[in-house]
């Protein structure tokens, strides 16, 4: 045999110390040591386990008995060794149908410890065997093996590693001393609890969710008698409850480290098995189911998640046990073993949402008529009625009125009977016989409450079907169908029919039909792709219907699904693993759940889903995608087969994948664009960007004309097939055409029809009296006059049609002008018009006549608006609508200072002076409204101006500035006069800054009326006219300049700072 030796330089240069193959290998770690054991010995071993330990299994047809090695065949290809330990690599598409990895590193001896950990979660523990000597191992053939390393040298180990963990097999020679295997379980990484039902022990994250399991072991003795073994859990603290972990909150195990003891024979109180013996253990993540289960039932329940029970293992051994599976983190999880272990039974779920799982198979190999519910609420089995008569491979059928229909089978002899279960009062009555006795028939609950049973065998193949009619308790035989069949799928659609699929026959059947319960009929139906039977149907959320698997000369990996809105078969997909008599559920988010079965080579422990691809992920055919739609190899959103459309982003050149949309302009990655037409309209080659060829549509290909004066050919375009198309005509109108086209303005009323005229190069309908126009074609009146429609000629003397050179009328109303307007060749000089002007009796006479109150607007002519007070003559100013008006005098009604002619506007009156400026906590006024002594004269206000502390200095109040004691300013000797001069001390120099002085552009409010004081203090006490200013008091917050130039004006000025109320303010400027 050829070896391959690795020397240590070669190993450095490949980065590691060996890869070991499928071919016997025979290695060297870096330092020049043995990395494996001898290896003839070690594949002897294998082989002679692989030979003398057989499990029989049904043959590839479900019928005949194979018996299949209890050691499967290795999907290692080998192991890596670089790092001291053997980690095993698999093939790249074994890997892709393992959604869910584990990582394992084997020691290099029996004695060291292996590790499993989760690649999505992180969770890892090791184990050790406890007791086991250091035995080298040896990689051979995908598995790794342990000579003499248990039980004193009398047993050995092999690992066959998968991608979700590895199965140790434990060989004993011999019995050993005491029948058990203990385990160091180290919780390395993220184990928050252990979990312990049914002799499989779970690993639990802060979640509660199962991620690591070590599945219930089992013993293969020397005769081929199968014994589960008892699992127990030392020095930890274990959950032990029924209910799945799911949510709840795990039991801590309190250490960090425990002993797991598998115990058979004497050691668990059952028979001792015969030697050697194979003892099977499996580390493994908990994506799959926890035992291999083929016959079995699989049944949603009303909370979304999925009861597995019963069934048949290798070796034809029948379970007790039952699981569950959880969508939301697609994990398994032990639950409460039914009393009774049965294979070949049927589930049903009940009304009150238990689930009923009646008759079937036992262990013993006898047909049971037991019945037992499964409660989701507490995880618990509880006993119920026994049927009248035991059977398997029969059906029920949940009806409407809460009762369950069991219907056919064999118990013996194949069955003709049915019986209604009353889930009320928990009994069993029998009802009218089947037309037909059948067995592994369908039955399906119709729309309107009748049943349809079909096919089945007795002992040929069926091709007979009835209904049952609950209200008669009657069975009426409907039309045969087509092919007679057994083993097949049946499943109700949601148009009131019902698909019919394969099934066992001579041959297997590859035909499909669909009853029509509307009128009793079957409709043909096309062919599946593959015959099969001992398949799994499910109806999809989308109405389509997928099967799965079977058997038709090997097991099937395949998948097709039924479309019934446009009748077909199209591909599905094909499985992971080929599988026969497995389940198929829909669940409640869409996808398809499908469990265990029989494959190559016998009873699959490995669940699968089927997954509908949603918008965008990558597709081969219609069927895999939600929308029914495959387009450019991803899962498109619409049909999506137009020219230059597509559903990649690759194609499109643009946008996201699973949209349809337009191919990029100036791209054809598929060559669907050809060169159409010729000359103008030729088309480009490629896509336009808007979802067609890029073919010019649109563009001019000829140019228009006119047929007539308002008539236009119009332009000639390519349409999408490359032809010059004319696209008819237009009217001008109000336009003519001229040349070639329609004009489109104008510069004179020639260029328009000739009932409109141009104005300000539009045609437009002639204008009325008032409107502009240019000449008199533009009127209805036929009258321009003065650039206006008049409604005469208006062509008299000192007569005009603008309402500017009017006294009074409209602009289009022929009337006077105004007196004074120039009706001839004038002259103004100095504010004086002179020359002929009209007069008031519309007369034009020679004569001078002042501009007044308005100036020359040039040499000729007087204004007669102005925009600013230079165009107005003095002693006027310019008001906001345009005119001269005269200032007014001393206590004249003012809003703003350039209306007086003193220039200042104070308390809405003209003031002699700024009274006080722009400060607005002064004590001056100007209007006897505020309490001035008179209008126009600036004058101090009465002496509650400033309050009852303030103190009126310059004119301004100051607050807090006088002692109430003794009526003097604060900080002033006694005899210190006041200062109570408007305007301040006479040394005082002025204060001109606009702060003092504030000429207002502004509008003023509305002068008070009826005598209110408009600038009254808010808050402040009443005053006797002629009393001194108080000196304490609310001065109304006086926080403002002040002209006085005596020792106290700084300490007063302080107290503005901090004034708090102020006076309200009056108008100022």
């Amino acid at each position: 045999m050829k070896r391959l030796t690795l020397s240590s330089s070669a190993v450095a240069a490949a980065g590691l110390t060996c890869l070991l193959a499928q071919s016997a290998c025979d290695t060297q770690d870096a330092a020049g040591r043995r990395a494996t054991g001898p290896q003839p010995e070690a594949r002897e071993l294998v082989t002679r386990i692989k030979t003398s330990f057989l499990a029989p299994v049904p043959g590839m047809d479900g019928k005949r008995v194979v018996s299949n090695p209890v050691l499967a065949p290795s999907v290692a290809r080998g192991f890596d060794l670089s790092s001291g330990a053997a980690s095993p690599y698999f093939a790249s598409d074994l890997l892709k149908a393992t959604p869910k990895q584990a990582s394992v590193t084997l020691p290099q001896s029996a004695s060291g410890a292996f590790r499993l950990s989760d690649n999505t979660t992180g969770m890892a523990i090791e184990v050790v065997t406890e007791g086991a000597d250091p035995s080298r191992g040896t990689a051979v053939d995908g598995y790794m093996v342990y000579r003499n390393a248990v039980a004193s040298g009398t047993a050995h180990v092999v690992h066959r590693l998968q991608p979700d963990g590895t199965e140790d097999y434990v060989l004993f020679e011999s019995a050993p001393q005491v029948p058990q295997l203990r385990y160091g379980v180290t919780l390395a990484k993220g184990v928050a609890g252990l979990r312990l039902v049914s002799d499989t022990l779970e690993f639990i994250d802060d979640a509660g969710v199962p991620r690591l399991r070590m599945a219930a072991p089992y013993l293969v003795g020397a005769r081929g008698e199968r014994q589960m073994a008892a699992v127990d859990v030392q020095g930890c603290e274990v959950d032990r409850s029924v209910v799945p972990p799911w949510g709840r909150a795990p039991v801590a195990p309190k250490a960090s480290s425990c002993t797991v003891v598998v115990r058979w024979g004497s050691a668990a109180g059952m028979a001792e098995p015969s030697y050697p013996a194979l003892l099977d253990p499996a580390w493994t993540l908990t994506g799959n189911m926890t035992v291999k289960r083929y016959f079995h039932t699989a049944t949603l329940l009303g909370d979304g998640r999925v009861l597995v029970a019963g069934g048949r293992a290798d070796n034809f051994t029948v379970h007790l046990k039952a699981e569950l599976y959880s969508p939301t983190s697609g994990t398994f999880t032990t639950t409460a073993n039914m009393s009774t272990g049965r294979t070949n039974q049927s589930a049903v779920v009940l009304a009150d949402g238990r689930v009923m799982i009646t008759g079937g198979v036992s262990g013993g190999g006898s047909t049971l008529n037991s019945a037992e519910a499964f409660d989701p609420n507490n995880a618990t089995w509880v006993g119920l009625a026994a049927m009248k008569s035991a059977r398997s491979n029969h059906t029920t059928t949940a009806l409407p009125s809460g009762e369950v229909l069991a219907a056919g089978g064999e118990a013996g002899a194949t069955l003709q009977s049915a019986e209604l279960y009353n889930t009320v009062n928990n009994t069993w009555v029998l009802t009218q016989n089947m037309q037909v006795a059948r067995l592994n028939h369908t039955a399906t609950l119709l729309d309107n409450g009748k049943v349809l049973v079909t096919g089945g065998e007795n002992p040929g193949m069926l091709s007979s079907a009835e209904l049952y009619f609950r209200t008669f308790e009657t069975w009426t035989l409907t039309p045969a169908m087509s092919v007679a069949r057994s083993s097949h799928t049946a499943t109700a659609m949601d148009n009131n029919k019902v698909l019919i699929a394969g099934g066992d026959g001579s041959p297997v059947v590859i035909g499909a039909q669909v009853y029509n319960a509307a009128n009793n009929t079957w409709e043909a139906a096309p062919d599946m792709s593959t015959a099969r039977r001992y398949h799994a149907a499910a109806k999809l959320l989308n109405g389509r219907v997928v099967v799965s698997g079977g058997y038709t000369t090997s097991y099937l990996t395949s998948s097709e699904m039924f479309d019934p809105g446009n009748p077909g078969w199209s591909p599905g997909g094909d499985m992971k693993a080929a599988r026969i008599r497995h389940t198929a559920t829909t669940l409640n988010n869409g996808k398809v759940l499908v469990t265990g079965g029989l494959g190559t080579p016998g009873g699959l422990q490995s669940a699968e889903l089927f997954e509908l691809q949603k918008n965008g992920l990558p597709c081969q055919a219609n069927n895999e995608c939600t929308t029914g739609y495959c387009v450019d190899n991803v899962c498109c959103d619409a049909v999506c087969n137009s020219t230059c459309m597509a559903c990649s982003a690759a194609v499109k050149g643009q946008g996201q994948d699973g949209v349809c949309g337009a191919i990029k302009d100036g791209t054809d990655p598929r060559d669907e664009c050809e060169s159409l037409g010729t000359g103008t309209c030729q088309t480009t080659g490629n896509c336009d960007g808007n979802g067609g060829c890029g073919t010019q549509s649109g563009m001019q290909c000829q140019a228009s004309l006119c047929i007539d004066g308002t008539t236009q050919q119009n332009a000639s375009t390519c349409d999408a097939n490359g032809a010059c198309n004319p696209n008819g005509t237009s009217s001008c109108m109000p336009y003519l055409c001229v040349g070639n086209a329609c004009l489109t303005s104008c510069t004179t009323s020639a260029d328009c029809i000739p009932t409109s005229a141009c104005v300000l190069n539009v045609c437009v309908p002639p204008g009325a009296n008032g409107s502009p126009c240019g000449g008199n074609i533009d009127c209805t009146s036929k009258n321009c006059v003065e650039s206006v429609c008049c409604d005469s000629p208006c062509g008299g003397t000192c007569q005009s049609c603008r309402e500017a050179y009017k006294d009074q009328g409209p602009d289009g109303t022929c009337g006077a002008a105004k007196v004074g307007l120039a009706c001839g060749a004038t002259s103004c000089i100095n504010g004086i018009q002179s020359g002929p002007q009209c007069t008031s009796t519309s007369t034009c006479e020679t004569t001078s006549a002042p501009c007044a109150p308005y100036l020359c607007a040039d040499v000729n002519v007087c204004s007669v608006t102005c925009t600013t007070d230079a165009q107005c003559k003095s002693g006027n100013y310019c008001t906001k609508t345009g005119k001269c008006q005269p200032k007014g005098n001393l206590g004249g009604i003012c809003k703003e200072g350039k209306e007086c002619l003193s220039g200042f506007c104070v308390d809405w009156v003209c003031c002699d002076k700024a009274c006080g400026g722009n400060v607005a906590n002064d004590c001056n006024g100007c209007s006897m409204a505020v309490g001035a002594s008179a209008d126009g004269t600036c004058s101090l206000l009465d002496n509650t101006a400033c309050g009852v502390n303030g103190l009126c200095s310059g004119g301004v109040c100051l607050e807090n500035a006088k002692d109430a004691a003794t009526d003097k300013p604060v900080d002033s000797p006694a005899d210190a006069p006041l200062d109570t001069s408007i305007d301040g001390p006479a040394d005082a120099p002025a204060d001109t800054s606009k702060d003092a002085i504030h000429e207002g552009t502004g509008d003023a409010p509305v002068p008070p009326q009826d005598g209110a004081a408009g600038g009254a203090q808010d808050g402040a006490a009443g005053s006797t006219p002629g009393e001194t200013p108080p000196a304490s008091g609310d001065s109304g917050g006086c926080g403002c300049r002040t002209q006085s130039s005596s020792t106290h004006a700084a300490a007063w000025l302080a107290m503005i700072g901090a004034a708090s109320l102020m006076i309200r303010r009056r108008r100022r400027s």
